[in-house]
């Protein structure tokens, strides 16, 4: 059987992408970051029980925003960058494919996810978090950045896909991917298995 990914992205000029690309090859990268890199002083980074917090209420504030359709709370939650760049309807059109499909969330809140990735600040004082939920039949990725805003780490790029595990192999079968031109990115995509559908 031959599995396909769906690859769905918004670039920065807005535009809605999709690629259909066959099982081993290498999937698209890339990010949107805003067109002006914040400039941030040196900060620390928190600790684990904060970083699994900022992933639990990023992946809920999705959930939410899904199972609602309102998408306001999610932006305005988020950095100011993607704020400006993301309004509802844009984040909206970002997570359709999750909101149509019915993908559930909320039993993640019971899985401790696992980091695949070291947790780290980059250059730009970001803080980037990278990993996924353990479940089966399909496991939750995610890709996160946060970026300090008045002592508060707010979601600057969000990813997050859906993988199938099938032969001790990860086979990606969905991924949404959301960013924000000159503003954070804001996507469903990642690595590991994943929530049911309701």
């Amino acid at each position: 059987m031959r599995l396909l990914a769906v690859i769905l992205s918004i670039s920065g000029t807005g535009r809605l992408t999709a690629q259909t690309l066959q099982l081993g090859q290498n999937l698209p990268t890339g990010s949107i970051s805003p067109l002006q890199e914040p400039v941030q002083p040196r900060v620390a980074l928190p600790p684990a029980e904060h970083m699994l917090g900022l992933i639990l209420t990023t992946i809920i504030a999705i959930d939410q925003a899904n199972k609602t359709g309102n998408y306001t709370v999610l932006r305005d939650l988020s950095a100011p960058d993607f704020s400006k760049a993301n309004d509802a309807s844009r984040l909206g059109l970002i997570f359709q494919v999750l909101r149509e499909k019915g993908i559930d969330f909320s039993p993640l809140l019971q899985i401790p996810p696992e980091v695949s990735e070291t947790p780290a600040i980059d250059g730009q004082g970001l803080l980037h978090l990278v990993g996924f939920f353990p479940t089966e039949p399909l496991r939750v990725n995610f890709e996160l950045a946060f970026q300090a805003v008045e002592g508060r780490w707010r979601p600057y790029t969000i990813s997050v896909y859906l993988a199938q595990i099938e032969a001790q192999q990860l086979a990606p079968v969905l991924t949404h991917k959301a960013a924000v031109t000159s503003a954070p990115a804001v996507a469903p995509q990642a690595r590991p298995p994943a929530a049911k559908s309701r």
